[in-house]
């Protein structure tokens, strides 16, 4: 017994560490759904969606030059999404979406995309583009897929955009063959934690070609606090959870307590 309870502490302590804060809307075909065997494509986000507020941290915890931090980050990122999103579902092949075609010269057509409009509550609309779906190849062509809109990484991000009990959500950032331009922002009420944390802000859509409409989109915040001083293990824990939250409620997403009793 006192084990289970020694576990249980420990549990809720990690929990606690690594946080979230959501304003996501899951679609009510996909709630309390059991999951099938499917494949899951992840999609690389632009370069330019990445932004870094904390570079000396980058520096100073991977010894990296300052001129390749956000390389690194990106790269960083890249790969974990792939990696850790195989132990956040369930029942999923993960499949490099950057190998699927020429991904580079795909981004450069705005015809290669659907456009999608998506409330998520009163104050907050998403845009999304979804790749198309003729542009899979057929072995795939039913597959979920994420697609990551843009994400914010850096030290207290709950708190560095938040005034008076109020979150500023800047507007969906959309690059287009004729530029890049970002559609207005949004106030919203938050909670923030007077604990220093590691945190990203994250704009995403999981998108299900085989019925045309989405799983789960929204903006997670994700934080990984760290009492004693940031370090490498903070950003490897930190790289973990963030699959983990935006899989959270899904058919195939594991919650984090089923999480952090396997491990």
């Amino acid at each position: 017994m006192s084990h289970f309870i020694l576990s249980c502490v420990l549990i809720a302590f990690i929990i606690g560490c690594s946080t979230t804060s959501n304003t996501t809307l899951v679609n009510e075909n996909y709630t309390g759904r059991q999951n099938t065997p499917k494949d899951l494509v992840i999609f690389p986000f632009s370069y330019d969606s990445l932004k870094i507020l904390n570079w000396d941290d980058v520096v100073d915890d991977f010894e990296v030059d300052s001129a390749n931090s956000k390389a690194f980050i990106y790269d960083t990122l890249s790969n974990s999404l792939l990696v850790n999103s195989k132990s956040c579902t369930r029942l999923l092949t993960i499949i490099d979406g950057k190998k699927l075609f020429d991904w580079d010269t795909m981004i450069k057509d705005k015809n290669n995309y659907q456009q999608i409009n998506q409330n998520i509550d009163k104050k907050y609309k998403a845009t999304f583009f979804v790749p198309k779906k003729e542009l899979l190849t057929e072995e795939h062509s039913n597959s979920y897929a994420l697609i990551i809109n843009r994400i914010t990484i850096g030290r207290n991000v709950d708190r560095k955009l938040s005034s008076g009990g109020m979150v500023y959500m800047p507007g969906q950032t959309i690059s287009t063959p004729g530029g890049t331009f970002q559609t207005p922002g949004t106030w919203s009420p938050t909670v923030g934690s007077s604990q220093e944390n590691l945190g990203a802000r994250t704009e995403f859509i999981i998108w299900d070609y085989e019925k045309n409409d989405f799983v789960k989109c929204g903006l997670v915040i994700t934080k990984e606090e760290f009492p004693f001083g940031m370090s490498t293990s903070t950003w490897i824990a930190f790289f973990k959870t963030i699959p983990l939250n935006l899989y959270e409620d899904t058919p195939f997403g594991i919650s984090p307590v089923n999480y952090y009793l396997d491990k």
